[in-house]
């Protein structure tokens, strides 16, 4: 696979189209609720370029953990893994991470930020994994699934299927496989379209990002687990972010039943 759209390579193309997409409609979101356009505009690019380099060190440190990993990618030598592939749950991290410092210099309210951005970086991942799909990169396993499908010679599934003798050179497509890429596309517009319904019902600030931490690393859990190699870095940091998130939105629910239960004592 691999194809070119106006010349450019479409795994590139995409990740520029999800960066660009990303920040434009962050900045939208964070303008309607209230925050000023120029600094969240700021934040959103800050945010976009701290994804793309957690993203970037996460592939990087996954590769020296899973070395069984790197033939799935196709990637053999420290040079092809710098210039190709990302890991976006390493990216969302390091941008939770760097959240609190961008939002202080700039002086905006981090956890209304973050929830009025966060349907935004839905729509960015969705986008990266389409070039994901294009790219014939982080397929699933062989399986019989009425969604399966087979790729063309020279995909990165048919050569990994071939190193591994499960096809034969003179083959005419892959055995089916899960299609990994499709699916992280669906979670990616299914947490844009909640992150808009959380955001009319959030009960408090922050309540949205904990939310689409919980979906985002819970799904992508889930479907890591019907990868060809179902051990990996993704899998592990995905399951203890869900533990984390779930941890904070219950302290974060007794707060506001405390800070709920004072105001009524207060004015009675």
């Amino acid at each position: 696979m691999k194809p070119e759209i106006l010349g450019l390579n479409s795994y590139f193309l995409m990740w520029l189209v999800a960066a660009v997409s990303g920040v434009w409609v962050a900045t939208r979101l964070t303008r309607q609720a209230g925050l000023p356009p120029t600094r969240s505009l700021v934040a959103a690019g800050v945010l976009a370029l701290a994804i793309m380099a957690g993203a970037k060190l996460f592939f990087l440190l996954e590769h020296d953990l899973f070395p069984a990993n790197a033939s799935v990618a196709g990637l053999a030598t420290l040079g092809e893994r710098i210039r190709f592939g990302f890991r976006i749950p390493g990216g969302i991290l390091l941008a939770t991470a760097v959240l609190p410092l961008v939002c202080r210099v700039l002086r905006l309210p981090a956890l209304a930020f973050i929830d009025a951005a966060a349907p935004a970086i839905g729509l960015a991942s969705a986008c990266a994994r389409t070039g994901c799909f294009l790219n014939g990169c982080c397929f699933g396993r062989v399986t019989s699934f009425p969604l399966a499908l087979s790729f063309p010679p020279n995909s990165r599934v048919f050569l990994w299927q071939l190193d591994r003798g499960l096809i034969s050179p003179l083959a005419a497509r892959s055995l089916p496989v899960h299609p990994a890429q499709l699916y992280f596309v669906a979670l990616g517009l299914a947490l844009y379209g909640l992150g808009r319904r959380w955001q009319k019902r959030k009960r408090y600030d922050g309540e949205v990002w904990v939310k689409f931490c919980l979906v985002f690393f819970g799904g992508t859990f889930a479907i890591e687990l019907l990868g060809p190699v179902p051990l990996n870095l993704n899998v592990i940091a995905s399951a203890l972010t869900v533990v984390a998130t779930l941890i904070v939105d219950v302290r974060a629910r007794s707060t506001q039943r405390q800070t709920r239960k004072a105001l009524v004592e207060k004015f009675r």
